[in-house]
């Protein structure tokens, strides 16, 4: 259970019901420690957030840059929004979060990690705008700690501030959480669907690797696999920096082995799911989960 105080969290002592202090990409891996394959990571939880606003006097500068905007003029907007971001950039994060960061980092053996934010307010919508806020393969603690630095700034781009102004969101009262896993080196990446969304069919789990033009279908109960070209989900944009991720075929047993690991995860959340993977050496880990939000409608 994630304290309303706390700055950073370890992933293991997350649940499903933390959502709102950590965001639900890091809730849902939190569920699933100790019962599935997920990295070891922790969360900078949104707390740090508006503490970091909070020791920077950042609140009133940005609501004063923000209050400047003529919101009829795109370049109002993106002048603005550059300001800001330069603003959060250049500010210092109190010594206690950088501590508890560090150590934190330290603990999962100062790897190479993935890190990623959610965005934690009444309109969950935002979290779909195209962010450049994943990034793979940072390495070293103070790159972290620069890189969630960054993560916070990339709520104020010119599109989520426009979107915030038109549905009558407070800027200051939408926070954000950086969740960060040890992701050292993936040899193959890719997604299980535990379900069709384009045939509204849950008989097949599909396994999809990037680099592959086809999809593996694989039937529930005779866990034969069947091949078909890719069709392209409608999903949120993420901008990936830094990522040499090599996707090879893998062996039809992994495909199987893929599918069944899908339908014991679908069994612990109760609907079908979006899973993303990665394989290291011998090993798969599960580092994202999400809702298959397209399942079931027509």
């Amino acid at each position: 259970m994630v304290r309303p105080y706390d700055f950073v969290v370890e992933l293991k002592d997350i649940d499903i019901d933390d959502k709102h202090h950590v965001g639900e990409p890091a809730a849902n891996l939190g569920s699933m420690v100790g019962k599935f394959p997920v990295p070891d990571g922790f969360v900078v939880s949104f707390p740090s957030y508006f503490e970091f606003l909070k020791h920077n006097n950042l609140d009133l500068k940005i609501n004063h840059l923000i209050g400047a905007i003529n919101f009829d003029l795109h370049e109002s907007i993106n002048q603005v929004a550059s300001h800001v971001r330069k603003l959060i950039r250049s500010s210092k994060i109190p010594d206690n979060i950088v501590k508890a960061i560090m150590n934190s980092y330290e603990k999962i053996g100062n790897p190479k990690v993935l890190v990623r934010t959610s965005i934690i307010t009444g309109d969950l919508d935002q979290n779909a705008f195209e962010r450049e806020y994943t990034s793979h393969h940072v390495h070293g603690d103070s790159s972290l700690v620069d890189v969630i630095r960054s993560s916070w700034a990339s709520i104020f781009t010119p599109e989520l501030i426009f979107h915030r102004h038109k549905n009558h969101i407070d800027h200051l009262k939408t926070s954000t959480s950086a969740f960060v896993i040890r992701l050292a080196d993936p040899i193959t990446s890719g997604r299980i669907l535990t379900a069709d969304p384009h045939l509204n069919d849950g008989s097949k789990v599909i396994i999809q690797i990037p680099s592959d033009y086809f999809e593996f279908l694989v039937d529930r109960i005779g866990l034969s696999i069947q091949r078909r070209a890719k069709k392209i989900l409608e999903q949120p944009q993420v901008i990936i920096k830094n990522t040499s991720f090599v996707s090879p075929n893998i062996c039809d047993y992994e495909i199987i082995a893929l599918a069944k690991l899908g339908i014991e995860i679908e069994k612990h959340f109760y609907f079908p799911l979006v899973i993303e993977w990665v394989k290291e050496k011998d090993s798969i880990y599960v580092f994202n989960v999400t809702k298959l939000d397209s399942y079931g409608k027509n």
